[in-house]
This record gives structure tokens, C-alpha cells and sequence, in this order.
């Protein structure tokens, strides 16, 4: 088999519907997990496995097992309160080793976490942002075959179609080359037909591609430069956003379980929005830069009579800013540090997910 067919069925594999399907739908599944920060979450429970479960299944049992907590993607079932909402429910988990059934209750010794009101996760926009994005592949692929067809050279003869698959070669090689008559039966067995080139399928095919990550990226509060104006467009309006209405909802579902987790077991979680996705880190930054800019002449001025050198003046307020603004950053990056913790507390944890106590002789130091 030669490379040429080769390179054709890699093509048919990475770009066939369900392929490409299922490859951007596990790209966004693993984006969308890094959209929130926890600060203070147990070790037990890892970031990724939470969001995980909010992400894909719409909704997390957070329970408490022996002084340790977990999280959990059992469905709530049982009696109901006076909304219709499922209190009881049963969570597969290991102690010792051994496999068992626990019955919690929602409110009193655990704490359901959903994603948004309807409990729906992000799976099924993301399935149908898969779909279009595995529709909008295969129609690129297509139109860049396309576009490579300017002309159908017919051969009417052997010789002939020898010598245009020649010119051909030259061509693509950069020769300057030339065909013999004779060998072309004076020209009468060559046939070029030019086919027309329209950009209009093409643009419209990146428009609709640029179109359907804008729209479903808006959802999950990403802006995405999208230009579907043949027009000058002004600044204000690159700069404009719509606001992120599922993102401020998901938001607010965690914040609201947050609060009753740490009420419930005496915790101090806090959650936020990742500044990747909301952007806020670099504008912070640039405001803090031209509030500091503008400024220090003022406080120089203000300075001048008290006695102290312009230049001691200048350093301590310099520094005096860099400390605010690094502060600034601190507390902006608080949610994306990662928390520390010694030794013991990660062993303890990961015994702890693993359903038994591993005792050493290392225990006392």
C-alpha cells in the first residue's frame, strides 16, 4: 500500500462523523472541568472527579465517611419533601475493603451538588456542539479538495495522457516544461476543461464553522472572535459581549451547595470562575498599571513638602504599589494555587479513597 492510500484512510478515520464526534466531545468534556476553582477542597475529593460528575451528570452527593469526605454520583431517591425533591439516598462505598451500601440523607448528613437547576450537566450542548463540529469537518475537507480542481484535463490516447501527467509533475516540481506536438497528435488528444472557482462555498463554510464555536463557547462564557460582518467593525464592538447567563447559573448552583457543605460539616470551601474563562486577570492588570501610571505625579506632589527626598518619595510609592498590585494578584490567584499540605495529609487521603487504612511503621514519625 502506498503512502497516497495511506494518507487516504487516515483522512477517512479522523475525519469520519462519529470519530471526529466523539474526539471534540471528549476535548470539551476535559475544557469544560477547568472552568471553577475550589479553594480549601478535601483531599479526598479531587477537582477534576467533581466537575466530572457536575459536568456529566448534572448533580454530586457530597457525604462524610469516618471523618473523611467524598463525593458521589448517586442519583437521590426515597421520600420527598414538601417541593417534590428526593431526600434519601444510597452510595456505593468501600470501607476495609469491603464493598457496602450507605444510606445518606439529603440536608442532614450529606449535601447534593448540582450543576444547574435542572440537574441536566453540560453533556447534551456538548453532544450537539460534537455533532455540528463533526458536520462542518467533513464539508471543510470537501471544499479544500475542491478548491484544488481548477481545470479536468481529458487524454484522448496512451501518449497523451502519458505526457499530461508529466506536465503535471513539472508543474508541481516548479520545471519550466513543455509538451511535443506529435505526442499529443498535434494537440487534438489533450482536452482541458476549466471549471469555474467560486470562494463563496468556502467562506461560507469557515462563517458557519467560526458561527458554531461562537454560539456554543458564548454558552459556557467564552468569547470567541467572530466576524460575521463584511463591514468595518469598530472597537466597541470587538469588545462587546453578551454576558455568560449558564455560566453565572452553574456558578451560583455550586456557591449555594458550597454553603450548606460548609455549614453541614464545619468546612471552609470556597468556589470561583477561573480567570481563563472569565477573563479578568488581564484587565485587572492593565487597570492596576494605568491607576499606578497616572497616579504617581500626583503623590509626588503631594510629597513634595514633607520633608523628604523626590526620590525616597518615588521608591516608597513605587513599592507601596507593586506591594498593592502583587497583593492584588495574590488574591486573584488564590483559587488556581495549588493548596498545600504535608505528607501525612496526602497519604491519609489517598488511604481514604482507597476504602482502608494502610498502617506503617512509619506512622509516629
Amino acid at each position: 500500500m502506498n503512502m497516497s492510500n495511506m494518507d487516504d484512510i487516515r483522512e477517512d478515520i479522523f475525519f469520519s462523523r462519529v470519530v471526529s464526534h466523539q474526539n471534540t466531545l471528549s476535548y470539551m468534556l476535559g475544557k469544560v472541568r477547568g472552568i471553577f476553582n475550589y479553594e480549601s477542597l478535601p483531599l479526598t475529593i479531587p477537582r477534576d472527579v467533581l466537575e466530572g460528575y457536575l459536568t456529566q451528570s448534572g448533580q454530586a452527593v457530597f457525604y462524610e465517611v469516618e471523618g473523611d469526605f467524598f463525593v458521589s454520583e448517586a442519583v437521590p431517591h426515597g421520600e420527598a419533601n414538601i417541593y417534590g425533591q428526593e431526600t434519601e439516598v444510597s452510595i456505593p462505598h468501600k470501607i476495609d475493603g469491603i464493598q457496602k451500601q450507605l444510606t445518606r440523607t439529603i440536608g442532614k448528613d450529606a449535601v447534593l451538588v448540582v450543576n444547574d437547576p435542572e440537574k441536566v450537566g453540560l453533556s447534551p450542548m456538548l453532544e450537539e456542539y460534537a455533532a455540528l463540529m463533526a458536520q462542518a469537518k467533513l464539508t471543510m475537507l470537501r471544499t479544500f479538495v475542491d478548491l484544488r480542481s481548477t481545470r479536468i484535463i481529458q487524454a484522448k490516447d496512451q501518449n497523451s495522457y502519458e505526457a499530461a501527467l508529466e506536465y503535471e509533475a513539472a508543474l508541481r516540481r516548479g520545471d519550466i516544461t513543455v509538451m511535443l506536438a506529435e505526442e499529443l497528435g498535434d494537440m487534438s488528444g489533450i482536452n482541458v476543461h476549466p471549471t469555474p472557482v467560486q470562494g463563496t462555498p468556502a467562506s461560507q463554510t469557515i462563517e458557519l464553522t467560526q458561527y458554531i464555536q461562537s454560539m456554543y463557547y458564548g454558552e459556557l462564557g467564552l468569547d470567541v472572535n467572530n466576524n460575521m460582518k463584511r463591514a468595518y467593525v469598530s472597537d466597541s464592538e470587538l469588545e462587546k459581549t453578551t454576558g455568560a447567563p449558564l455560566l453565572d447559573v452553574m456558578h451560583d448552583c455550586r456557591q449555594e451547595a458550597i454553603r450548606d457543605i460548609n455549614a453541614l460539616f464545619n468546612l471552609d470551601i470556597t468556589v470561583s470562575i477561573s480567570e481563563t474563562w472569565t477573563g479578568k486577570k488581564s484587565d485587572t492588570g492593565n487597570n492596576q498599571t494605568e491607576e499606578v501610571d497616572d497616579e504617581e505625579p500626583t503623590s509626588d506632589e503631594a510629597d513634595g513638602g514633607s520633608g523628604e527626598s523626590t526620590g525616597s518619595a518615588d521608591g516608597d510609592a513605587g513599592d507601596a504599589d507593586g506591594d498593592a498590585e502583587d497583593a492584588g494578584e495574590d488574591a486573584e490567584d488564590a483559587g488556581e494555587e495549588p493548596e498545600e499540605a504535608t505528607g501525612a495529609e496526602v497519604t491519609e487521603a489517598a488511604e481514604a479513597m482507597l476504602g482502608e487504612t494502610i498502617e506503617t511503621e512509619d506512622d509516629d514519625a
